[in-house]
């Protein structure tokens, strides 16, 4: 398979602001200041043979994509400490979880995968949730997967498990959320949420250093998540993951191509991809 997409390169000299072909990577704003913890628990698990505290998170600056006024709901984060030794200094695994991406059309209609609908990722995920994440992702059949995130926790790596709450790829920076029929006046927060999730973890818990893993959609935003943590010297050091980016990438590429135009990242950017700049081989 080969994939080709077509880029130009300036020198910085040679950049002009008013160029409206240049992508200018965005500020991203965002608090700590609401955030609070909701819950925490330790866990005995027989599985991983360690004694995990768990704390859990929630900031109300950024609600939920479906949140409501009689229903608010909003964005969370858990932090897994190291086995036995919940203050150590230890690296911050962050972990950016998949579920694919979704919108609604002019029509109301929900976008996303078959599997999908709109209240699939556009809730508050609770506790229980967020720790499930972690387990499915470990365990099968009562037995440890030998993967990544496993090893991690095996070897005493501090994780950070963010929400996925409205279904943006992580990216949505506080712009509207287009015709949201549960608030008109909704926005999208998948990046600011995400980022002060991180802000705070390593603010709060003593951290070496820090490493950014997402799996589909999350690879997405993991991506987006490094080029706004370079630009902004968030976590100095941070290395990345992304796991399937390149099935996702060329997945949404197909749409592009089925597509003269699509509107990407539909929620947080509104930019207007054009097939001409793509090239596909399969």
């Amino acid at each position: 398979m080969l994939l080709s997409i077509l880029s130009s390169c300036k020198k910085d000299n040679d950049i002009q602001t008013n160029d409206t072909n240049l992508f200018v990577v965005p500020e991203v704003n965002r608090t700590v200041t609401q955030i609070t913890l909701v819950d925490e628990m330790t866990i005995e698990d027989g599985i991983f043979n360690a004694t995990l505290e768990l704390d859990f998170y929630r900031n109300q600056a950024y609600e939920a994509g479906l949140s409501t006024e009689s229903n608010p709901e909003y964005y969370t984060f858990m932090v897994i400490n190291p086995n036995n030794n919940p203050n150590a200094s230890a690296p911050l695994w962050i972990y950016l979880h998949g579920g694919a991406q979704g919108y609604f059309d002019e029509q109301g209609v929900y976008q996303t995968n078959p599997n999908q609908d709109e209240h699939t990722y556009n809730h508050e995920e609770s506790f229980n949730d967020l720790w499930q994440i972690v387990t499915i992702r470990t365990i099968a059949n009562g037995q440890l997967e030998d993967n990544t995130l496993k090893r991690r926790i095996e070897e005493g790596y501090r994780i950070l498990v963010v929400s996925y709450s409205d279904h943006d790829w992580y990216s949505g920076f506080g712009t509207t959320y287009p015709n949201n029929p549960a608030n008109p006046y909704a926005q999208v927060n998948g990046l600011q949420a995400t980022m002060a999730a991180i802000d705070y973890t390593a603010d709060n818990y003593p951290t070496t250093h820090a490493w950014l893993h997402g799996t589909s959609a999350g690879s997405i935003g993991g991506l987006l998540h490094s080029v706004m943590s370079k630009k902004e010297d968030q976590l100095l050091g941070l290395s990345v993951i992304l796991e399937q980016l390149l099935k996702t990438l060329m997945q949404y590429l197909m749409l592009i191509w089925n597509q003269a135009n699509l509107t990407m990242m539909h929620h947080g950017y509104q930019k207007v991809l054009r097939r001409k700049s793509v090239t596909l081989q399969m």
